[in-house]
């Protein structure tokens, strides 16, 4: 689709447009989503500026540019250097200050003021700027600094700064460095161009506003023979304050209401106790350039005056490099940069567009010592501009892969490995801001020089991969989550509840009961555990039936709750502890059997099969349940069994990276008729007819680290399970039990990149087994919303019954809660 210009748009706001060009616009905004919502970002702007004279920019924005240098004559061109904090140029600044001081409504032609400061900006190809800072402490102490500085484009400066105490000199042209009077510690303690600099974007005018007051436009002045604007206003903390919350919590960051209090009648007493900061600016009438910025602060201690003076716009500027005719520095000139390198850098990048909402962009660098000289004291830095428009949109991390800290020593030909990772959501954030922040991202090495005496450093930019503007940002309908909300709830109130371990259900007397195993460990004061008994006839309504403590002072279940008729089994600490349940408000002990620590157990017919200490399979006769009796115990290699299931009468057994298949046709003696081995660790396991679904974390999986994979048996015979289908799911992990209602199959994952915490319910087509296919997807609260200090017991959180999920949450100190979600209906609502 074609676009309108913003020149067309910004008169259609203005109402500079005849009335046949307004019916085109209109016409076209009906059906284009980016134009409207550039239109309404001029409308805004609009309102703001005819409800004032003039506005200058804010304190703390003006402070950031003048930390910095920012190339800008080209869009999206950045230049990765590295100068004193105290070098600022104006080129951002101009174009940000004439896109909130002028009044729109003044243009009477459809050419915009920011077009025409836009293209004064473009066209700048050198100048100078000379600054003088004055302070004074509570002793009248004065401290004077001087600044001078020469820019020619591309990227050339030429900085002096002088003080009461020294004279500082340095030059930058391109990546290369040069400095004379400067120690090495000061070489080191150089910031980034840019790295706190402005960053001007569509948004950047309504942001700011609000952060003045009383702003006024001076009479006219003539600066160095030019006439300028003057305007003049006043740094509002409080409101500056506010407009930072919103904008954190526009990228989902939020700061707790008492942290904004306190912060806020801070800025109110620093307002009574000291004067206010005076900001003054000089623009020129005609050519929208920059002549003059002057700000001052007084306070009973301490007293601030900056005067920057911007002039010779495009005059000759001549800055060359600190060198002889030999290509040696000049005496008292160093270089924190090698003139011959000395490390080269191999760097790759990968996408994950996976899932579009989670992007992924990976970069693995190789940095080699290319000279033939040792290296030491080599260290590593790598960062990204903070100040970028999208930094708090784009997750961003690195990773070593040395096994040893720094510094290090690198001989001839050896290399150090390091990898980035970028992460956003690519449905609303632009490919461009993204290429932005890649480009503006670099990894730097610095070494010792072969006299020992300095750090030599070199810089590695990274490029944007060329495919990043090819994706697709848009989501399939099975990524685009439908926020789930409870349709039941249970808040159990026992004494010194704290959390809801394994748990079954089964039917007593023609109703459903589920058993709950309620730990109490860490409970205040303390509380012994206990089984609570719900009627769940009524899943979305709960209703409590009895709760039996544990004898003893035990506060806490092993993952053993097992029914079998109306008896029940659970395994505390210390003994497994057997209870008469055919009266489920009045339950009756049967017996304790000691030294029985059962992790997990499962029944088929008249016999149990445990989980003991993890290590051994043992076999229980529970003809007489109050007498249970050991008739075989099957010892496995792994001390790490996982769990346990039973499905057409096999028993299958989860032992970290590998499922055994069991024979239980004789009790008494067991045999594994089967070992099939994964790459990685079994999280859950599920069966449906011939299929045994297995859930894998694939952490150790080559390519496939941080995430799992759904892998489908066919165990049709069950002593030679066959693979024939798997489904991926990248940068999430499985985090609760596989449940399987006809053609479907339910899980619950959790993102492994960082992005949030959210936990998702997944549904997944089965109705071809060998090709499993994401069907929808649910989010979950978080379960911070319940409960301020929250416990989550990973899988053993979750439990289906029937279509319904209980979400069982833990709390401390008390009063755990069960979620119930019912999934019997469209989960999606689509």
């Amino acid at each position: 689709m074609k676009h309108y210009n913003d020149e067309m748009l910004s008169a259609y706001a203005n109402d500079e447009l005849s009335p046949e060009q307004r019916k085109y616009v209109e016409e076209h905004i009906q059906g284009c989503t980016d134009c409207r919502k550039k239109l309404n970002y001029f409308k805004e702007i609009r309102n703001h500026l005819i409800s004032i004279e003039e506005v200058p920019p804010p304190v703390d924005a003006v402070e950031k540019i003048m930390a910095g240098i920012k190339e800008t004559r080209k869009p999206g061109a950045f230049r990765q250097l590295r100068i004193p904090a105290f070098v600022a140029v104006p080129l951002i600044l101009v174009l940000a200050l004439l896109m909130i001081l002028q009044p729109w409504n003044s243009i009477s032609n459809t050419q915009s003021v920011m077009a025409k400061a836009q293209a004064a900006i473009e066209n700048l190809q050198s100048y100078r700027i000379s600054a003088k800072t004055v302070e004074e402490d509570a002793d009248g102490i004065t401290s004077v600094n001087y600044l001078y500085m020469e820019y020619t484009a591309p990227d050339r400066y030429h900085v002096l700064q002088t003080d009461n105490d020294s004279d500082l000199e340095s030059i930058y042209i391109g990546d290369q460095q040069y400095y004379r009077n400067y120690t090495s510690i000061g070489i080191g303690s150089r910031v980034t161009i840019g790295a706190y600099a402005l960053k001007l974007d569509e948004d950047y005018a309504v942001n700011v506003m609000g952060t003045l007051k009383d702003v006024k436009r001076l009479p006219k002045e003539t600066i160095n023979g030019t006439l300028c604007l003057h305007y003049r206003g006043f740094y509002d903390e409080v409101k500056a304050l506010e407009k930072s919350w919103e904008n954190q919590e526009n990228t989902g960051r939020t700061v707790p209401d008492e942290v904004k209090e306190r912060m806020l009648e801070e800025a109110r007493q620093r307002a009574l106790e000291n004067d206010e900061l005076v900001f003054d600016l000089w623009i020129g009438k005609d050519d929208y350039l920059l002549r003059e910025m002057k700000r001052e602060f007084s306070s009973d201690d301490y007293g601030f005056t900056m005067d920057i003076m911007f002039y010779d716009f495009n005059q000759p500027v001549e800055i060359k490099a600190p060198l002889d005719s030999n290509g040696e520095l000049l005496p008292g000139w160093t270089s924190p940069a090698p003139l011959v390198p000395n490390i080269g850098a191999d760097i790759q990048s990968e996408i994950d567009n996976s899932d579009p909402s989670h992007r992924k962009i990976d970069f693995n660098i190789i940095l080699t010592n290319v000279g033939k000289e040792t290296l030491t004291g080599a260290d590593i830095r790598v960062a990204t501009d903070p100040f970028t428009k999208t930094y708090a949109m784009i997750g961003y991390s690195w990773h070593s892969g040395q096994t040893t800290d720094s510094p290090y020593t690198l001989e001839p030909s050896e290399s150090l490995k390091y990898s980035i990772t970028f992460m956003y959501d690519a449905t609303t954030v632009r490919p461009e801001d993204v290429d932005e922040t890649i480009r503006k991202t670099f990894i730097e090495i610095s070494y010792l020089n072969q006299t020992a005496e300095q750090k030599t450093e070199e810089t590695f930019h990274l490029s944007t991969p060329d495919a990043l503007g090819t994706l697709s940002g848009e989501l399939p309908q099975y990524l685009v989550p439908l926020q789930l909300t409870p349709s039941g709830e249970y808040r159990i109130d026992e004494p010194g509840a704290h959390y809801v371990g394994a748990r079954t259900t089964g039917m007593i007397n023609g109703k459903e009961y589920l058993f709950a195993p309620v730990n109490t460990q860490g409970s205040n004061p303390p509380a012994p555990a206990g089984l609570l008994i719900l009627d769940i006839t009524n899943k979305l309504e709960p209703e409590r039936v009895s709760f039996t403590r544990v004898p003893d002072d035990i506060q806490y279940f092993r993952d053993c709750c097992t029914l079998y008729g109306t008896t029940i089994y659970l395994s505390t600490a210390d003994y497994l502890w057997i209870l008469d349940v055919s009266d489920p408000a009045q339950p009756v002990e049967l017996a304790r059997l000691p030294e029985m620590v059962v992790n997990q157990m499962v029944i088929s017919g008249k016999y149990a099969f445990a989980n003991v200490d993890n290590h051994d399979i043992v076999t229980l006769d529970l003809s007489d349940p109050a007498h249970s009796e050991k008739t075989a115990i099957l010892p496995l290699a792994s001390y790490t069994v996982m769990a346990l299931r039973l499905h057409n009468g096999y028993l299958y057994i989860e032992v970290k990276d590998v499922l055994y298949t069991i024979d239980i046709s004789n009790p008494s003696s067991l045999e594994i008729i089967n070992e099939y081995p994964f790459s990685s660790h079994v999280a859950e396991i599920g069966f449906s007819g011939d299929y045994a679904y297995i859930g894998l974390d694939t952490e150790n999986s080559p390519g496939k680290a941080g995430s799992s994979e759904i892998l489908v048996l066919d165990i049709s015979d069950p002593a030679t399970p066959k693979l024939v289908g798997s489904l991926e799911l990248k940068n999430q992990w499985i985090q609760g039990p596989i449940y399987i209602s006809g053609d479907l199959l339910y899980t619950l994952i959790k993102r492994t990149d960082g992005f949030d915490r959210t936990t998702n319910l997944i549904v997944i087509d089965i109705s071809e087994p060998a090709n499993p296919k994401r069907s929808e997807l649910g989010a979950l609260p978080d379960f911070h919303d319940f409960f301020e200090y929250s416990y989550s017991s990973g899988i053993l959180s979750y439990y289906f019954i029937d279509d319904y999920l209980y979400w069982f949450i833990g709390n401390n100190p008390n009063r755990p809660v069960i979620e119930i979600f019912d999934l019997s209906g469209d989960m999606t609502g689509r």
